[in-house]
C-alpha cells in the first residue's frame, strides 16, 4: 500500500521547499507553501476624516505561525494595483505588532503562535482611497528573506455617520482616541468564540478645569473630578435598546482588581441610531439614568450623567459607535461629529496619565482654535462643544456628511 501524504505532513517539510512554485491547471495563481498566514480581521469601513483634515483607515491583521520555527516580520507593505500605499518596518513595525496581552512591541512569532498587526493608513484626500488593496509581508528566518502576498482588504464605501455631540461645554479632552492609541484602537478581544474590536473608534471624554486639571482635592473621591456629574446627551433621534443602572462608583486611582465582563461598561446606555449604527455610553453615575429600554429620545436630550462605574480608573464618559447591539461583541465603526472646536492638544498619553495620577495641570500644546464640521476629534484633542439648538443639524437624525 502506498503511503499517503496529508496536508499536515506537507507542513513539516523543511521550508527550503518554499521556493518551489507550481501552477494549477487552468489557473494563473501560483501556489506557495507559507509558514505564516495573514488575514484581515474585518475589512476597513469607510475612512473617517479626522480633525487633522486627513482620512484615516483603521483595521487589524491576524498573523498565525503554523510552522515549527520562529519567524520575524521585517517589512509590511500595503499595495493597491501594485503600487505601495503604506510601508512598515523597523521600530514602527515592531510597535504595531504584538499579542492580545501586549498590544505592540514584538515583530517575531514563535512556533505555532498567533499575533496581531494593528494598521493605520492615512490619506490626504478622499479620492486617494482605494476600493481594495492587499499586503506584502517580508519575513526573516530563512536563508534569504521570504516574501508573501495576501490579506486582501475591501474598503466599505459606507460614509461615516455624522452625529451630534455627546456632551456640551468647553475643555473636553478626547482621551485614548483614534488612531494610534493602544487602549481602545487595539482592544481586540476574544468574545463568544470570535475576535472583535467594538472600541476601534472609542473616545474616553475627560473634562479639564480652567487650569487644565482633571480633578482637585482628594483623588479617591469621584465627585472631585471635573467631569463627574456632567450631562451626557443623545447624539441622534434614537431608540434606547439597553439601559443598565444600579452599580456603585469605583474608587478612582486604579482599575478594579476583578470585574465580571457583564459589568465592564458599568451603568450604561445603548442607543439604536439607525440600521447598523449603535451608540454606547459607559461608566455612568449611579441613579442618574433618565431613560429606560424602549424609550425614544431626541438629539441633544439628556440621558444620564458621567460617573465612575464598571472597569474604570477615574470618572469619564466612554463613547463609541458599533455595528451591533453588544457593547463588546460588535465591530467598532467610524463616525464624525457635526460641529466642534479644538482649542489645544495634550502633549502625550504619558502626560495625561501623570496629571490623572497626581492632580497637576495637564500639559497642553497651544494650537489655533479651529471650528470643525463633520470630522472626528483625534486622540488628545481639547474640544469645545456648542450648545445644541432646535434649528441645528444636531436636532435631526444622524446625517451622511
Amino acid at each position: 500500500m502506498k503511503p499517503r501524504i496529508s496536508l499536515n505532513s506537507l507542513l513539516l517539510i523543511p521550508f527550503l521547499l518554499l521556493s518551489m512554485v507550481s501552477r494549477v491547471s487552468g489557473s494563473e495563481a501560483p501556489l506557495q507553501a507559507t509558514p505564516l498566514v495573514f488575514e484581515v480581521l474585518s475589512s476597513p469601513l469607510s475612512a473617517v476624516e479626522g480633525s487633522d483634515g486627513q482620512y484615516h483607515l483603521v483595521y487589524e491583521i491576524q498573523i498565525t505561525n503554523i510552522s515549527s520555527k520562529a519567524w520575524k516580520v521585517q517589512r509590511v507593505t500595503a499595495l493597491a494595483g501594485g503600487k505601495p500605499l503604506f510601508e512598515l518596518s523597523g521600530a514602527e513595525l515592531k510597535s504595531r505588532m504584538g499579542f492580545l496581552s501586549k498590544r505592540g512591541g514584538s515583530d517575531e512569532l514563535g512556533p505555532e503562535q498567533a499575533g496581531f498587526l494593528w494598521m493605520h493608513l492615512k490619506f490626504k484626500s478622499k479620492k486617494d482611497l482605494p476600493e481594495k488593496f492587499q499586503h506584502q509581508f517580508e519575513l526573516g528566518g530563512a536563508a534569504k528573506p521570504l516574501v508573501i502576498e495576501g490579506a486582501e482588504a475591501v474598503v466599505n464605501p459606507m460614509e461615516a455617520l455624522a452625529i451630534a455631540a455627546p456632551l456640551r461645554g468647553d475643555r473636553w479632552l478626547a482621551g485614548d482616541g483614534c488612531c494610534d492609541s493602544t487602549r481602545h484602537v487595539r482592544a481586540t478581544l476574544p468574545i463568544n468564540g470570535k475576535l472583535a474590536n467594538s472600541q476601534r473608534f472609542a473616545i474616553d471624554w475627560e473634562k479639564l478645569d480652567a487650569e487644565n486639571r482633571i480633578y482637585t482635592g482628594d483623588a479617591k473621591n469621584p465627585e472631585n473630578y471635573i467631569c463627574y456629574g456632567e450631562d451626557v446627551l443623545a447624539v441622534a433621534n434614537a431608540e434606547v435598546i439597553a439601559a443598565m443602572d444600579g452599580l456603585s462608583d469605583q474608587v478612582p486611582g486604579k482599575l478594579p482588581d476583578s470585574i465580571d465582563i457583564s459589568q465592564a461598561d458599568g451603568n450604561h446606555i445603548i442607543l439604536l441610531l439607525s440600521s447598523g449604527h449603535y451608540a454606547l455610553y459607559a461608566h455612568l453615575k449611579p441613579g442618574s439614568l433618565r431613560v429606560k429600554k424602549g424609550d425614544r429620545v431626541q438629539a441633544g436630550q439628556v440621558l444620564a450623567q458621567i460617573g465612575n462605574t464598571g472597569n474604570t480608573s477615574e470618572p469619564h464618559l466612554h463613547f463609541h459607535l458599533m455595528d451591533g447591539p453588544s457593547a463588546l461583541a460588535s465591530n467598532g465603526i467610524p463616525y464624525v461629529i457635526q460641529s466642534f472646536e479644538t482649542s489645544g492638544k495634550a502633549r502625550s498619553t504619558e502626560s495625561f496619565d501623570k496629571a490623572a495620577a497626581d492632580g497637576t495641570p495637564l500639559a497642553i500644546e497651544a494650537v489655533k482654535n479651529s471650528i470643525h464640521r463633520n470630522q472626528l476629534p483625534l486622540d488628545l484633542s481639547r474640544v469645545n462643544f456648542p450648545a445644541p439648538s432646535a434649528s441645528s443639524p444636531a436636532a435631526n437624525q444622524p446625517q451622511t456628511p
